[in-house]
């Protein structure tokens, strides 16, 4: 083989080394970020109280009432979790809140059960208005579906 064939050669496969590199790089980081924005969340309301048709004396922007809405959201492992939750409002006022899910995987349910432990003295006496809890370690999912779930109470409980 020539010496002119086998820099030929060398380069080729550096090169050939470096756009497969580049490209599972690529391919991975864009993995990664397709599971978060690709993430579809379906989310259902419904008043569940009398007390929905009487409006806050404190802020007549939201009804008082017990509210229940569900998301389901795509894990990067395949599965789709989904959670429901029931929150109470008062005087514009998160006054209640629960949270009960399904999920397939033992990490989910781990990553879940983080989630409601920070949010369950953290949501109480916080304004439905401009509640969003912070991102919760490994439950970054979660809580993208309790903010969707948090909109679409805001949507139902609008006065």
């Amino acid at each position: 083989m020539k010496k002119a064939d086998k820099i030929f050669l060398v380069i080729g496969s550096v090169a050939l080394v470096g756009a497969a590199s580049v490209g599972g790089v690529m391919l991975l980081g864009n993995g990664a970020d397709s599971n978060q924005t690709s993430t579809s969340s379906e989310v259902s309301t419904s008043p569940e109280s009398s007390q929905a048709d009487r409006v806050s004396s404190q802020s007549a922007l939201y009804k008082d009432g017990t509210y229940t809405a569900s998301a389901d959201y795509r894990v990067p492992e395949g599965h789709t979790n989904i959670i429901d939750v029931k929150l109470s409002i008062v005087d514009g006022k998160i006054a209640t809140v629960s949270l009960t899910s399904q999920a397939d995987d033992v990490e989910s349910k781990e990553h879940i059960g983080d989630f409601v432990e920070a949010i369950s003295g953290d949501a109480k006496g916080q304004s439905i208005a401009d509640y969003q809890p912070s991102r919760v370690g490994g439950a970054s999912l979660t809580t993208g579906a309790f903010n969707d779930v948090l909109d679409a109470v805001r949507d139902d409980a609008r006065a």
